[in-house]
């Protein structure tokens, strides 16, 4: 507007044209300026300062088929003499459906196009006298094909705008739930490493700890073995010397026979108290005879030494091959028939031994 008027002022002023046509001059002026804006600048900026797109061969059918359209189209509506000087504008309505086609489909490059196409088409019939936009005067001619344009290429960037705006947005997204599920992938993966790390670490505490339950089974077998064999052995001796020493003080009728008696029964008590030990610490039968005789050894030794009744029952199917589950569970019995011995106030007790799904075993204590 601003060139306009400095432009026909100079023009006035210098009596190039009269005062009186002022007006007429200026709005031809001014719609030359912003059909110029409109029409024709937005096809160079996008030429210029677009990168080039690269289209498949789907996409170049399309827009070959889109220019052939609109070219038969136009032809048909801008160039045919009966809709000249009728004002019958709806028909030019059918070139909308183009650009709306080109500036979703082909976003800026599309809608600069067809609308710069349609202007040239437009301005080739009302230059010729033919399309609706063709009247007597020129300046309404003019004025009709400039409203046309403008909304034509208002139309066409505003819905490239908004086309651009949501492709931008979508890859953004795009990016954003690419770059998440890359994270996520990272996290996984450290995740991953850590639970890796973790069952590293639980499996090798967990043979630390089979390999220190099965040293302090060795360390037990090899006490009670040591009490059983050696220590054993030797008061059984001493009680052997004894009770012949107690039979020649006896046969003598010496006062000291009393004295040997008592260190016989206290060398008994011993055997019986190592015996006891030993058998805590490691039972014998547990390697000969398995979890089940060493069950109903421990029931014996606890009916004979506590005198309280104790029955062991042991389900056929039970086959405990490994020793270690083998010594945890007779450990287990062992520490309930304890408890049960000085807590129960001498009440029968009695330790089952079942199978559970033909593998694994289970122990329960019945008072």
């Amino acid at each position: 507007m601003v060139g306009a008027s400095l432009g026909v002022a100079a023009l006035a002023l210098a009596g190039t044209i009269p005062v009186s046509e002022y007006g007429s001059v200026w709005l031809k002026w001014w719609l030359g300026d912003m059909l110029g804006v409109l029409v024709v600048v937005p096809p160079l900026l996008v030429w210029f300062g677009y990168p080039r797109i690269v289209l498949s061969p789907f996409k170049i059918f399309e827009a070959l088929s889109l220019i052939a359209a609109l070219l038969v189209i136009s032809h048909n509506i801008f160039g045919a003499p009966e809709l000249a000087g009728h004002g019958y504008y709806p028909s030019a309505l059918a070139v909308f459906p183009f650009v709306i086609w080109g500036a979703l489909r082909f976003e800026q490059w599309g809608a600069t196009l067809v609308t710069l196409v349609a202007s040239l088409l437009a301005i080739w019939g009302t230059a010729h006298g033919t399309g609706p936009f063709a009247v007597d005067l020129p300046v309404d001619s003019l004025v009709r094909w400039c409203v046309f344009a403008n909304v034509l290429a208002m139309t066409g960037l505003l819905l490239a705008a908004s086309s651009t705006e949501h492709q931008r947005v979508q890859a953004d997204l795009t990016r954003s739930h690419d770059e998440l599920e890359q994270r996520v992938k990272e996290r996984t993966c450290d995740l991953m490493q850590m639970y890796n790390e973790l069952h590293r670490v639980t499996a090798g505490r967990r043979r630390l700890e089979i390999e220190l339950i099965r040293v302090n089974e060795e360390q037990r077998k090899t006490i009670g073995q040591e009490l059983h064999d050696g220590l054993g052995q030797q008061l059984t001796s001493i009680a052997l010397f004894s009770t012949t020493l107690q039979q020649q003080l006896g046969a003598r009728s010496l006062p000291e026979a009393g004295a040997a008696r008592q260190i016989v029964e206290l060398t008994n008590q011993a055997i019986a108290t190592t015996r006891k030990i030993a058998r805590g610490l490691y039972p014998a039968a547990l390697e000969a005879g398995g979890l089940t005789a060493a069950l109903e050894q421990l029931a014996d030794h606890t009916q004979s030494l506590a005198g309280i009744a104790c029955t062991c029952r042991c389900d056929p199917q039970v086959r405990v091959r490994d020793p270690l589950i083998a010594i945890h569970l007779y450990r287990i019995a062992q520490e309930a028939v304890n408890n049960a011995v000085k807590h129960s106030q001498a009440t029968p007790s009695a330790d089952r031994l079942v199978a559970a799904r033909g593998r694994a075993t289970s122990l329960s204590r019945q008072r």
